[in-house]
């Protein structure tokens, strides 16, 4: 359940400590998101510091970018509101639009 977006998959880092996570916790502990490998405490532990961090009284960790950008648009906007974007925006977020119940006007890329 790994995405390489930022593509440091690779990095010496990264490796040293994957490898280290392995030996300790070997590879059927969950990682990366919970929908798709379970949920561990180190989950809700990153959720509390990240609330502490904010200055929050809670965070969610979303189980992918998906799902946040979909989650997002539903809460921030309501009928009354119109969004407009761009004509090559993510999938997550035409989707996320698509459940909009307000007006919605798309614009050209560029």
């Amino acid at each position: 359940s790994l995405n390489n977006y930022l593509g440091l998959a690779n990095h010496p880092e990264i490796r040293k400590v994957d490898a280290e996570a392995a030996q300790q916790y070997g590879l059927a502990y969950p990682m990366g998101a919970r929908m798709m490998s379970g949920n561990s405490n180190h989950h809700e532990q990153l959720e509390r510091e990240l609330a502490a961090f904010e200055g929050k009284e809670d965070a969610i960790l979303m189980n992918f970018g998906y799902q946040g950008i979909m989650s997002a648009i539903d809460a921030v906007c309501g009928r009354h509101d119109v969004i407009v974007y761009d004509a090559e925006s993510h999938a997550c977020i035409i989707d996320g639009l698509r459940l909009h119940p307000g007006h919605r006007y798309v614009f050209k890329h560029n």
